[in-house]
């Protein structure tokens, strides 16, 4: 059964479907949880009668609420919504599962390892852990909720209207509680409506957030061609072509394979204002060849036919250490077979670089995102 609009999971129980509208907290005030209880009574039950099947669950999370909280929520739900199933989870402690159907989920004890490896599903215990909005797995995760409005030349990633926290997490290929925190984070921080949990507002707060959170010294390696062909762009996209081959294939389902994401293999794409040429929005000349790749080691650099310059040499062309490698490889979209930094990517790459970098990065926010900002339901 597909995950309907406005649910975060569907689970089947004993041959039933409930379609769970899942709401949490980093605090366990009854000012805070109950407000949250009540919307998600009202967004289970609304999702149940539009569906074409299944029982309707809220579900409520948070951190050690006290038992007299939970008695209280409890029973406010069983008088305001009998009709919708209830569940209460403490991820450090007992959860309390009250409906037709979940005998035996509510009994109030720790959620143990066995029902957590059974059912991954349920398991919330990692939803409140401390979030960095702006980690690896974030940003791929905010590209895929940004990519449904950016070309798809322009960035990859799978591209839906997505409804559900379930559904971000299958589509990115993370892990639920990942996807949970993230969606969190967002809400809490004025980035997602409530009600429509991944309709993303102040898209612009959101970037200028994003850059800053990623502004930081950059790993740069100054390189020279071991043998210069005097075309520096084609032996630059021939380089990326040789590491790209050299890495074995690795897929995400539903989109594309990614060789590029290979452990076991160079990672590289074009990058900063290589990429932007690549990807049609070259207003920066002049300035060095960059590229990521996933790693550095002579041998790899060496294979690849490159050296380290020597500081009284003049680099040929930048490496650039990924410190983002999920984001920066999943993202990166493919150009006559060579790997680009997506745009977002490059925007955020620019930005501080000091080779007239503001330049590049304000051509790309006039030429495209400003009206990636502007679309959606706020600024």
């Amino acid at each position: 059964m597909a995950v309907p609009p406005g649910v975060d999971l569907v689970v089947s129980r004993r041959h039933r479907k409930f379609l769970a509208v899942v709401r949490a907290s980093s605090e366990s005030r009854r000012d805070r949880l109950g407000p949250l209880l009540a919307a998600a009574l009202l967004e289970a039950r609304a999702a149940a009668r539009s569906s074409a099947g299944g029982s309707p669950l809220a579900v409520l999370a948070a951190r050690r609420i006290p038992e007299r909280l939970v008695a209280e929520l409890r029973d406010y739900a069983g008088r305001v919504a009998s009709d919708v199933s209830v569940g209460i989870v403490d991820v450090e402690g007992p959860a309390l599962f009250v409906g037709s159907g979940l005998d035996g989920v509510g009994e109030p004890r720790p959620l143990g390892a066995a029902r957590r490896r059974s059912d991954p599903r349920w398991n919330l215990s990692r939803a409140h852990e401390p979030v960095h909005p702006f980690s690896d797995l974030n940003q791929w995760m905010l590209k895929v909720l940004l990519a449904e409005r950016i070309p798809p030349d322009l960035l990859n990633g799978p591209r839906a209207s997505i409804k559900s926290i379930s559904q971000l997490a299958e589509l990115a290929d993370v892990s639920l509680p990942s996807a949970f925190r993230l969606v969190r984070y967002l809400r809490e921080a004025g980035f997602a409506l409530q009600g429509k949990p991944l309709e993303l507002v102040r898209v612009s707060k959101l970037l200028e957030r994003w850059r800053a959170a990623t502004i930081q010294s950059r790993r740069e390696i100054g390189l020279r061609w071991l043998i210069p062909s005097g075309r520096p762009r084609q032996q630059l996209h021939q380089m990326v072509l040789k590491a790209q081959s050299q890495a074995p294939s690795e897929g995400l389902p539903g989109w594309r394979s990614e060789p590029a994401l290979s452990p076991g293999g160079p990672r590289a794409c074009l990058a900063l204002f290589s990429a932007a040429q690549a990807l049609g929005f070259g207003h920066v000349h002049g300035v060095a060849d960059h590229f990521y790749v996933g790693r550095h080691d002579v041998s790899t650099l060496e294979s690849l036919g490159l050296a380290a310059a020597r500081p009284d040499e003049r680099a040929d062309v930048f490496a650039t250490i990924a410190r983002y490698p999920r984001s920066i490889f999943r993202g990166a979209v493919e150009k006559d077979g060579v790997y680009v930094s997506d745009i977002l990517q490059v925007w955020l790459d620019v930005s501080e670089h000091p080779a007239r970098g503001n330049e590049q990065a304000a051509d790309i926010w006039n030429r495209l995102l400003s009206d990636v900002v502007g679309r959606g339901s706020g600024m």
